[in-house]
């Protein structure tokens, strides 16, 4: 309730769409259901999103003392900076998206797609070049002398740059309510990261847990990849919308 009265209803008013609270109380409970189901997939996409990031740090626990889990994953957590990043972009274009889509703008839909996966690249690209030029430099600055291991920052900060640069893929399905595709693609790279980390870890350690890391955020890519292909050949709409994007 006081979320309703302090935020939604002061953002309702900016659109001009402002709706008492009683009328809100009077939505039925079918249509809360069915807004239910059509949100779920999305809630569990992000669990599984959240699970493939723990997933390789707590099989790491079972294997290597808790000095080694700190050091992974407080490495680990430096690619929360780049995510929210990456976030703020998905955001800022998401009513463009929705609205290239809705409205049929095929090359529109695209143009922008390929604009935020290049701009998503070039950060990801720099934060690589950073940490290869000083990447212990950063370490100690952030953490101290304890936690610098550069192998390993490179190796997770790659698999961060990857899993960055085709963020906006993933916004791009959102857009086009491909809400089921983003779940699978979330399980599958849960599922491939846990594998990973189950066979490597035992062997390599943290650098396991790395590759872990990393052969999820390849497989992903791949299915956003294949997935945003096919969305942006089922768009279909009126020629004179695309040729006036």
């Amino acid at each position: 309730f006081a979320a309703q009265w302090v935020f939604d209803q002061r953002f309702l008013t900016r659109l001009g769409a402002r709706r008492s609270f009683a009328r809100v109380l009077q939505v039925s409970p079918a249509s809360l259901w069915k807004l239910f189901l059509w949100m779920l997939p999305l809630g569990l996409a992000g669990f599984f999103m959240n699970a493939t990031a723990s997933a390789p740090r707590l099989v790491l626990a079972q294997h290597v003392d808790l000095a080694q889990v700190g050091i992974f994953g407080a490495i680990a957590y430096i690619n929360t900076a780049l995510v929210t990043v990456s976030n703020a972009i998905g955001s800022a274009s998401a009513a463009r998206l929705r609205g290239a889509v809705r409205n049929g703008r095929r090359k529109a839909f695209m143009s922008l797609s390929v604009k935020l996966v290049g701009l998503s690249v070039l950060i990801g690209a720099s934060m690589v070049l950073a940490v290869w030029l000083a990447g212990p430099l950063m370490l100690r600055i952030f953490y101290g002398e304890t936690y610098v291991n550069q192998d390993l920052f490179l190796l997770i900060i790659l698999g961060t740059a990857l899993r960055v640069s085709a963020a906006p893929l993933q916004f791009s399905l959102t857009a086009g309510h491909a809400y089921w595709r983003r779940l699978g693609i979330n399980v599958v790279a849960f599922g491939s990261t846990l594998v990973a980390a189950v066979i490597l870890v035992p062997e390599q350690g943290i650098y396991g847990a790395g590759i872990a890391m990393l052969v999820g955020v390849v497989l992903r890519i791949l299915l956003l990849v294949y997935f945003f292909l096919r969305l942006y050949q089922s768009i279909d709409g009126p020629q004179q919308a695309e040729t006036g994007s």
